[in-house]
């Protein structure tokens, strides 16, 4: 059986490093504001 099949799209990547490095950094400072990241002074 093969892998791969003609009629089938292969994947893409959409998303690399550097967006979901920013998804990342966004999260935390909105924590920050929102109050999500209390937890943070308490684990570290």
């Amino acid at each position: 059986m093969k892998a791969e099949s003609k009629g089938q799209p292969a994947l893409q990547q959409t998303l690399g490093t550097w967006q979901l490095w920013g998804i990342a950094v966004g999260l935390v400072i909105s924590g920050e504001y929102f109050g999500w990241s209390y937890g943070w002074g308490g684990a570290g």
